[in-house]
């Protein structure tokens, strides 16, 4: 499979084929992660679609190397957030699987819990755990896309996945 480095020359060369095989290759991570922190379908589309415009728009003064992945999720992530700032309405979708990633909230069955368990949690350590769990991402690209090192970016997928076994302790004790 051709790097992303070189379908990014292949684009400012001028190959559609390129551009369109960038869009295949993150298209649907970014429409899920978009849909994560939009509260409706439509608006997750637009901001998956504005995350592209900005991707390509921009392409030409990217030079992060090696970091084309975390550069396309912070781009996603600002949209979002300017979205949510319109919108006011902060409600975070459903969370399909992360359940299957983490023995820590692997025992949770109910989809409903895991969103109740997720959304208890702070900003930033329920933005980390998605991250890691939901898009996959390194703790250095997490880093790069909420600005923070990667050892906090570590620490914060950690300190949250503890928060969320003893809530679940809690729960099932009470």
């Amino acid at each position: 499979m051709i790097s992303d480095e070189e379908l990014i020359k292949s684009i400012r060369a001028g190959d559609e084929s390129a551009a369109e095989e960038l869009v295949k290759r993150y298209y649907s991570d970014i429409l899920r992660y978009c849909r994560r922190h939009l509260s409706d379908q439509s608006l997750a589309e637009d901001a998956a679609q504005e995350t592209f415009y900005r991707v390509f728009r921009s392409l030409m003064r990217y030079q992060d190397k090696d970091y084309f992945r975390a550069w396309i999720y912070t781009i996603a992530r600002n949209i979002c957030i300017d979205e949510n700032k319109k919108q006011k309405d902060i409600v975070l979708q459903e969370t399909e699987d992360i359940g299957k990633e983490s023995s820590e909230i692997r025992l949770i069955e109910d989809q409903n819990e895991i969103e109740r368990l997720l959304t208890s949690l702070p900003d930033e350590q329920r933005e980390a755990i998605l991250l890691y769990f939901e898009e996959e991402l390194t703790y250095k690209e997490i880093g790069k896309i909420l600005g923070i090192p990667p050892r906090t970016a570590q620490s914060r997928v950690k300190n949250g996945l503890k928060k969320l076994k003893r809530q679940k302790g809690r729960k099932d004790e009470g």
